[in-house]
């Protein structure tokens, strides 16, 4: 009976076997068995040959996996291609079409998203590059917000005059929101008779007050001289110089002692401000209800550098209101053009910061009657500049 040999008897006999030396080399090995046995090794190398087949196909199944698996990353990373490698794509193009398609698809979409993203960098780009030019448009796109001002009503002998506080705490986007945001927390009257002014809508100097009840019928003779002096100095901040009065019932108000008034205009023109003290706080007082002179030698109302002269003029000798140069900041120079004005000033030893807003809200309440659109005040010694801005008659909040 024949034994059958198992891979680990045949191991375990070859182990045992003593080892063969031969100095020939492989080459001489070969030729010595093909001498004796050509035809033999003729027939294996003919098997061998076939089974050699399985090596490439291995080989080239590896290879297109691999290349499944770089492909992409090639494309994402922009890097070329080698010819080896396109051939061996167009062999996985004939075994796997799908495959191939699918990468060509992927391909494709990276490349069309590229482009996409392009220019959101160049947008972010120049946003930051350009981040002067960014904040000036915005700056242009916002509602200009106008100022809320506080007024006290101060006695004079047997008078009453408005003065203005020069700090202004609030402010809105609407011009006649600003107007009635400032009858609402300034009403004087004794039955907060204000507290029926529903809107105020200004239209290029003209203001229309909307009641909604007769509510200032019944003002006291002081009441009465307040609110006149009180419409005439809030208006001339605002650049309003005409009024009218309307209520559900139609145009007009009942106005006091009077009676009904459907429209009136501010009683006169304003020419500077001037300092006064009222309680223990310094207000800013018009030159209108101050009662200082508001026009030249020939009776035609000051120029806007001779009223900035008035204004800082130190032989004022006045119990009720004073120059603004007691501030201790003095004018040294003064440049004009149409619309712009530019104030060069030095400040004393003890000059305050307190002092200092003072006098540049002394200045800018004052040149907003001229129709300018921008004043600047420099200090000479310091170079610190500050710049108001105007629109329409009206001063602005935002300082530049």
């Amino acid at each position: 009976m024949t034994k059958r040999w198992s891979d680990e008897d045949i191991e375990k006999t070859l182990t045992k076997m003593p080892a063969v030396e031969d100095s020939r080399s492989k080459n001489d090995l070969m030729e010595a068995i093909e001498a004796k046995s050509g035809g033999q090794l003729q027939m294996r190398s003919s098997k061998k040959k076939k089974r050699a087949f399985v090596v490439p196909s291995i080989a080239t199944a590896a290879a297109i996996l691999l290349i499944a698996i770089l492909l992409p990353s090639l494309f994402n990373q922009g890097l070329p291609i080698s010819s080896d490698e396109n051939a061996a794509t167009d062999d996985m193009a004939v075994t796997s079409d799908d495959g191939d398609e699918e990468m060509t698809d992927n391909a494709g979409n990276t490349a069309e998203d590229t482009p996409l993203n392009e220019p959101e960098s160049e947008d972010a780009g120049v946003a930051t590059d350009n981040g002067d030019d960014g904040e000036a448009a915005i700056m242009e796109s916002l509602p200009s917000a106008y100022p809320v001002f506080s007024v006290e009503v101060i006695t004079r002998e047997s008078d009453f005059v408005v003065g203005v506080s020069p700090y202004i705490q609030d402010s809105e986007e609407v011009l006649g929101d600003a107007v009635l945001s400032t009858f609402h927390t300034n009403d004087p009257t004794s039955n907060g008779a204000f507290a029926a002014l529903e809107s105020v809508t200004v239209d290029e100097g003209e203001a229309a007050l909307m009641f909604s009840e007769e509510s200032l019928v019944s003002l006291t003779s002081s009441e009465h001289q307040i609110i006149e002096s009180f419409f005439d100095e809030i208006f001339t901040l605002y650049g309003i110089s005409t009024y009218r009065f309307e209520t559900p019932e139609g145009p007009g108000i009942q106005f006091g002692q009077v009676g009904e008034v459907i429209e009136a205009d501010v009683t006169e023109e304003n020419r500077g401000y001037y300092l006064a003290e009222e309680e223990g706080q310094t207000l800013l007082l018009s030159a209108r209800a101050a009662g200082a002179d508001m026009t030249g030698g020939n009776g035609e109302l000051l120029d806007l550098e001779t009223l900035i002269s008035r204004m800082t003029d130190e032989e004022i000798e006045d119990d009720f209101f004073h120059p603004v140069t007691d501030t201790g900041l003095t004018i040294l120079s003064v440049s004009m053009s149409a619309d712009e004005v530019t104030l060069t000033y030095e400040a004393g030893p003890e000059v305050t910061p307190e002092d200092r807003e003072l006098f540049y809200q002394a200045f800018r309440y004052a040149v907003n009657t001229y129709g300018i659109d921008e004043l600047t005040l420099i200090d000479d010694e310091s170079g610190e500049t500050i710049v108001f801005t105007f629109e329409g008659g009206t001063m602005l909040v935002e300082d530049k």
